[in-house]
């Protein structure tokens, strides 16, 4: 009887992790909300959808070839994480904010693989993008 090597388990990728919190937090976000009023206001449609929107982008970018396009989901995905998650720091956040911080490395990582000097402008474009959407939806929302 021979024992064969075993594999040890490896770990899902960083953005697949944040990409279930996301995805884990906005279906239990209207759950609790649904559970809690009984109907949903069009904020908690535009946060839960937004954040699914999150994790399909986190989900790309684990697939995606074009080094730009990697960095610009990865920062964009972490920086809307770790804003919603300062919003909702007492409700929602802290999942929220740990999944914007598991992303972070790989995100780092895919703006140094980005070809020069593209690094710093896909952060800002992606971050200020990620502010914009956050902002319109919770003005344009109640």
């Amino acid at each position: 009887m021979g024992m064969g090597r075993h594999r040890a388990a490896q770990a899902p990728p960083a953005p697949l992790v944040s990409a279930g919190i996301a995805f884990a937090v906005a279906v239990a976000y209207v759950f609790f909300i649904h559970r809690q009023d009984h109907g949903f206001a069009s904020r908690v449609v535009f946060i839960a959808t937004f954040l699914v929107a999150i994790a399909l982008a986190l989900f790309a970018s684990v697939r995606a070839g074009n080094s730009i396009l990697k960095a610009a989901l990865l920062s964009g995905a972490a920086m809307s994480l770790i804003a919603l998650g300062f919003l909702g720091l007492f409700s929602i956040g802290l999942p929220l904010m740990i999944a914007g911080i598991v992303v972070m490395p790989p995100a780092t990582r895919a703006l140094q693989e980005a070809p020069r000097p593209w690094g710093p402008a896909i952060v800002v474009l992606s971050s200020l993008g990620a502010v914009v959407v956050i902002c319109v939806g919770l003005l344009g929302t109640r």
